[in-house]
């Protein structure tokens, strides 16, 4: 280890520069770890945020959806191509988007609230959110690429479960 003041050589535990007084601080090493971790606490936060956006957007374009669609006709009449059976147009269909709209926004507002905790599950959770949300083009599916770009790979659960 050198002295970043004038260059002497240091041994590990000198505190300064024998030379010149410096304190001898911390490695090169050790600055970069600590800045990568910053960095890496810095995007989790972001993601958070990011997640609770994308629920609150899913929300409301979803319930904007269900006040507008029904307004829009949707019936082709009788030139449709073939028939529906009566229950999917009235009852199932509108049961099924409901409940994909609300696990989407229930797995949004979990993933958000775990990356913000830093909970252990989460970051499986919110991993899993990315790749549900890469169905919504645009905003989920760079949301999503995004999600699963910080948070798979050892290096980066290393650095998740290591609070900075």
């Amino acid at each position: 280890m050198y002295c970043s003041k004038c260059g002497s050589g240091l041994t590990e535990n000198q505190p300064a520069c024998p030379a010149c007084g410096h304190p001898a601080g911390r490695s090169l090493l050790q600055e970069e770890i600590i800045a990568e971790q910053t960095r890496f606490d810095r995007n989790i936060l972001w993601l958070s945020r990011c997640w609770l956006l994308f629920a609150v957007l899913s929300l409301a374009l979803g319930v904007a959806g269900f006040f507008i669609g029904p307004a829009g006709g949707g019936y082709a009449g009788p030139y449709e191509p073939w028939p529906h059976p009566p229950i999917w147009n009235w009852t199932l269909a509108p049961s099924v988007v409901w409940i994909l709209l609300v696990s989407r926004v229930v797995l949004s507002l979990v993933a958000a609230w775990g990356l913000k905790q830093r909970c252990e599950w989460c970051r499986p959770v919110a991993i899993l959110a990315g790749a549900a949300a890469m169905t919504e083009f645009p905003i989920g599916l760079v949301l999503g690429a995004y999600t699963i770009a910080v948070l798979i790979g050892k290096h980066r659960a290393a650095l998740y479960a290591h609070q900075g």
